[in-house]
């Protein structure tokens, strides 16, 4: 099975977000988390609506 791609964002803010996407799904993948999970964080943090310990109010 081959993994979609998504599309890299080419404004600066898209391209960050996409690279916390990444990092987000890689520790949740070390996680154990299920494909659903990882691929529901992903689609998470890039749209902003996820919630994020670190993220600044």
């Amino acid at each position: 099975m081959t993994h979609p791609q998504y599309p890299i964002p080419q404004d600066e803010e898209g391209r960050k977000r996409y690279e916390s996407a990444k990092r987000h799904a890689a520790l949740a993948k070390e996680q154990g988390k299920s494909l659903d999970e990882i691929h529901e964080i992903f689609k998470k943090v890039m749209k902003g609506t996820g919630k994020c310990s670190g993220r600044k109010q």
